[in-house]
């Protein structure tokens, strides 16, 4: 079973995803913040990450960017509902190994685990 971070400053999506996923057959853990995210990532084993992008304190860049300087491989997800060309590539440089955004269609996004987790 497969062990999936949920990131994101906003409870009632972070309960959605979680919840989905949990019905779906993964595990989840969840961080309001990418602080919160990088103390679960040092203590739990993580498959993948599903993050936001606009946190406070410490945001989806910074936490993409921490996870790729340890890990290269394990999928990153970011999600933004601020989104020009420059976003995404920065995004992209980061380090996310996709880029959806929100609103979030929950079986795209289970659908994208599933390909991420298969390679």
């Amino acid at each position: 079973m497969h062990r999936i971070l949920i990131v994101d400053d906003e409870e009632e999506i972070r309960d959605e995803l979680a919840e989905y996923l949990q019905r779906k057959g993964y595990e989840t853990s969840c961080a309001a913040d990418g602080l919160d995210a990088w103390k679960i990532l040092n203590v739990e084993s993580i498959d993948a990450i599903v993050t936001d992008v606009k946190m406070p304190r410490f945001d989806g860049h910074a936490l993409i960017s921490l996870i790729r300087e340890r890990d290269s491989d394990s999928p990153i997800i970011a999600m933004t509902g601020h989104y020009s060309e420059e976003d995404l590539d920065k995004l992209s440089m980061a380090g996310a190994s996709l880029t959806i955004k929100k609103p979030i269609h929950l079986r795209s996004l289970v659908d994208s685990l599933q390909k991420l987790l298969a390679t």
